[in-house]
């Protein structure tokens, strides 16, 4: 443990007694902190919800002013809050939460506030150098020329495969296409097409063979990638392996000299700027289309838009605040690859996640905080085990253990034919069917961006499924109900808390409510439907009463800094902002309740704890969940349903199969 004051040349960074208060002393969120980041080292900062962590590493970005102590860089004082310090000092932050403009496209995101990539002679000199350095390390590296001449083939063989993966994928959008088109055309009645019978068959035909040359084009791209995927194991090596690094890094860096100095008379050379985008996605294998809007985008590829902002200009400090947090499995391990390679290129990294087998397969040192004040500082060596700091984490040793009582066989709720097409005219839902019992939690699993979030937005309402679906509710079809109207019988844990589930500017009596507005106990006045006495609206609110049922909801989840219901939800950190919603929705009437990564960003005390009221809260209702976390799914699950590419692969009892297998349905071997 460490809570001194440390003035040591090998820390890149120190915090020196940092403390800070929110309204008016009322929220400690950190408290005369000490602590020394060693520099090309990854340090975690592990805790629990409301901890300090974000608090801390906002501090070093310049976000929030510290009310008191100092920050060194290097060795010398600084002050972070002044105006482009974090710049200056080649600082990054990959934010918990996101700031991205909606009506942006991906690139335009990226690049806002970052618009001008000047270089000066000095650092052109400087990139010149190290272009020329690693042109030399990558000519020396073997003496083998036939090693080359592998390496030449296996890099060769990698780009086609990219190519063609690409080319797939827009040949698939564009069979989509004209499959709508198709089914239009198949099914319309317009007079056009009575007076002439002909042209519409003609036009049928047409657009048949077109699908069908379209299709034998994928059959053709199947097999090449396939081939090309045999060749690229041929060449695949240690040796390969290290000079792909090499050439990756020369690649980057002369796009990288190329795209600066992007500006002129203040217009942006988009040209440059694609060329760099292009770059950095190879050289960090992340994939995202730079032309997308990010109101179209999944949390997932939010989370990635973030990532590319903060590696966009060269950091020399990159904090990830709860990155994983959105990712699913295989880009949580890309993510883990990409901040050990940053490492092993002399980045400091500052990385905060919840989930500490992350923590302890990426970090060198470990720090412990817990109600502001940090409590233990270890390095990552065997003997620190991932119980070891959750124990000194929470107190205790937390497992997810679950007794829950066995479902009935009343059918509550009845999915049938549920297919969803995106306005790319992608089928992200293909014909998917099944049914929820009462008492049952029935999940959704998968990799990520497999159809799981299209299926559990149609239920709520947030998107509309095709005609041929049907959504069913105790028998009553609600497939094209408003949300309004679910909302009396549906509560909703929504995946982005942020866009569904809060109103940040408001407090949190205001936000307990946004979902009950009209509901009859809040009322002073109300006035009530002809038809249905029970409905009606809300004409004058009885504060004193939403003042109780804000109090009641903080308490049932252990809402932490809620300190009273008049402060601005956007005050708490994002794991007791999650807690509210969650306690919100469990405590208000319903009969069924969606559940969207319930957990995501919290603690495992937490996540114990939501469990618990979920599956107390079962009986008598029907609980569809949503998880990237299988491990939780078959905790807590009584079925589970696995996704792959918009179909259900399988419906299992988790109790009869074991990860491995699960872990294989995830990309379609039954």
């Amino acid at each position: 443990m460490s809570n001194k004051k440390n003035s040591n040349p090998i820390y890149k960074l120190e915090f020196i007694n940092i403390t800070k208060k929110f309204l008016n002393g009322k929220i400690v969120a950190n408290n005369n902190i000490n602590l020394g980041i060693e520099g090309a080292k990854v340090t975690a900062l592990v805790g629990e919800n409301g901890s300090g962590k974000s608090t801390l590493t906002s501090i070093l970005f310049g976000l929030y002013k510290q009310d008191f102590g100092e920050i060194k860089i290097d060795g010398k004082i600084s002050d972070m809050y002044q105006s482009g310090a974090a710049k200056k000092h080649q600082i990054g932050m990959v934010h918990q939460h996101f700031h991205l403009v909606e009506k942006f496209t991906v690139l335009e995101n990226i690049i806002l506030g970052q618009e001008d990539l000047f270089v000066s002679n000095d650092d052109k000199d400087a990139l010149k150098q190290k272009i020329f350095e690693l042109e030399n390390k990558y000519n020396n590296f073997s003496k083998n020329t036939k090693e080359k001449e592998k390496f030449e083939k296996y890099y060769d063989i990698e780009l086609e495969l990219r190519k063609k993966r690409f080319a797939r994928y827009h040949n698939k959008l564009e069979i989509n296409k004209l499959e709508q088109k198709l089914k239009k055309l198949t099914n319309s009645n317009l007079i056009f097409y009575k007076l002439n019978i002909l042209k519409k068959e003609q036009k049928i035909s047409k657009l048949k063979k077109e699908i069908l040359n379209l299709e034998k084009k994928s059959e053709k791209f199947n097999s090449q990638i396939s081939q090309l995927k045999i060749d690229f194991k041929k060449y695949l090596t240690k040796n390969t392996q290290k000079l792909e690094e090499i050439r990756k890094e020369l690649d980057f860096l002369k796009v990288d000299l190329n795209t600066r100095n992007s500006t002129k008379y203040g217009i942006l050379n988009y040209k440059k700027y694609r060329n760099r985008f292009d770059a950095i996605t190879n050289r960090y294998g992340i994939n995202l289309n730079p032309d997308q809007l990010v109101s179209k985008l999944n949390v997932g590829d939010r989370q990635k838009v973030e990532i590319l902002k903060t590696l966009w200009v060269e950091k020399d400090v990159i904090i990830f605040d709860e990155a994983t947090a959105t990712l699913s499995v295989d880009e949580i391990s890309s993510l883990l690859q990409l901040i050990k390679k940053l490492r092993d290129a002399n980045k400091t990294i500052l990385f905060i996640s919840h989930k500490l087998h992350e923590v302890k397969e990426i970090a060198d040192n470990i720090a412990v905080l817990n109600k502001g004040n940090l409590i233990a500082n270890y390095k990552n060596t065997a003997d620190v085990t991932i119980d070891h700091i959750a124990k000194i984490m929470v107190g205790t040793k937390i497992t997810l253990d679950f007794k829950k009582e066995s479902p009935s066989t009343k059918k509550l709720l009845e999915v049938k034919n549920l297919s969803y097409i995106t306005k790319k005219g992608f089928k992200a839902v293909d014909n998917v069917s099944f049914d929820v019992k009462e008492g049952e939690i029935f999940g959704l699993a998968g990799i990520e961006g497999n159809g799981q979030e299209e299926i559990f937005n149609c239920i709520a309402g947030i998107k509309k499924a095709t005609k041929e679906s049907k959504i069913l509710f105790e028998d009553r079809d609600i497939s094209n109900s408003k949300i309004k109207d679910k909302n009396k019988f549906i509560s909703h844990i929504p995946i982005d808390r942020f866009k569904h589930g809060i109103i940040a500017d408001r407090n949190l009596a205001f936000n307990s409510i946004i979902t009950s507005f009209n509901d009859q106990r809040f009322a002073k006045i109300y006035f009530p439907k002809k038809t249905n006495q029970k409905e009606g609206k809300n004409l004058v609110v009885d504060n004193k009463e939403i003042y109780r049922w804000t109090e009641k909801l903080i308490k049932k989840m252990n809402v932490e800094g809620a300190s009273n219901y008049n402060i601005e939800i956007r005050n708490l950190s994002g794991g007791n902002q999650q807690k509210f919603v969650i306690s919100r929705e469990i405590s208000r009437e319903h009969k069924l309740l969606l559940a969207g990564h319930p957990t995501r960003g919290l603690d495992i005390k937490s996540i114990k704890n939501i469990y618990t009221e979920i599956i107390n809260n079962a009986p008598f209702k029907a609980t569809l969940l949503y998880s990237l976390e299988i491990s939780e799914l078959m905790a807590v699950c009584d079925r589970i349903a696995i996704l792959y590419k918009g179909r259900i692969v399988k419906i299992i009892n988790p109790k009869k199969f074991a990860s491995e297998k699960i872990s294989k349905m995830f990309v379609g071997e039954v």
